[in-house]
């Protein structure tokens, strides 16, 4: 039987990763986008975090059997003090990281429990590291992680199993636009100065993503929380 999942944030480098991968499976990929489809693999689908799905899109995943929805949408901060991050940054930032994976369960959460969804869920390590200049994005990832561990209780009777990955720092194009905002003109060096003198790849994350898809081991596995990089 031909598998069905669902990427939100599938047009990052992460999310194209993942859906090439899952494609090598002969499964159904919808891979989600907001500003340009080009070079997606799977079915592209628009997709406004800060609006959630359209009707037409709503109506389609309704009538799927999903069996696996994993969230990468992730907005980085302005990497200011605390004091000097506006209001709306706030807001912006817990919309799109955190309420938005709210949106889409409030939308879908009938089909995710008639298809007992495996779910998972992307962080990152700012909540556990809470550094200096990134209050707004720690707090939404913070967010985000008290809303899925929370669903996860309430859901586990009705068979959707959810799960969270925290990675830190990973190698794609938005990390390298971070590590600029941290004042590194040279992304080699920033990646010297990290432990071991590395950081995550993308195909890091993909294996345990798929893992918690994939495994039958996993299958029951639920509220948990996997961190990985260099920060505990």
């Amino acid at each position: 039987m031909i598998k069905n999942y669902i990427i939100f944030g599938g047009s990052g480098d992460l999310g194209k990763s993942l859906t090439t991968e899952l494609l090598l499976g002969n499964a159904n990929v919808w891979a989600s986008y907001k500003n340009n489809p080009i070079d997606l693999k799977g079915s592209p689908f628009y997709f406004d975090a800060e609006k959630g799905l359209s009707t037409t899109t709503l109506e389609l995943f309704t009538k799927l059997h999903i069996d696996g929805l994993v969230f990468l949408i992730g907005k980085k901060s302005g990497k200011k003090l605390v004091r000097e991050t506006s209001l709306k940054e706030w807001e912006n930032l817990l919309d799109i990281n955190a309420l938005s994976f709210l949106k889409i369960y409030n939308q879908l959460y009938e089909a995710l429990r008639e298809s007992r969804t495996k779910i998972v869920v992307i962080s990152s390590s700012a909540p556990y590291e809470n550094k200096r200049l990134n209050g707004a994005y720690s707090g939404s990832k913070a967010l985000l992680e008290s809303i899925c561990l929370t669903i996860a209780k309430e859901e586990e009777e009705n068979g959707i199993r959810i799960n969270i990955i925290a990675p830190s720092l990973i190698d794609t194009k938005l990390a390298r636009e971070i590590v600029k905002l941290k004042g590194y003109q040279n992304f080699e060096q920033y990646v010297a100065e990290c432990l071991n003198g590395r950081i995550l790849k993308t195909k890091d994350v993909v294996k345990i993503i798929c893992e918690l898809l994939l495994d039958d081991n996993a299958c029951n596995t639920t509220g948990k929380i996997i961190r990985l990089g260099d920060y505990y």
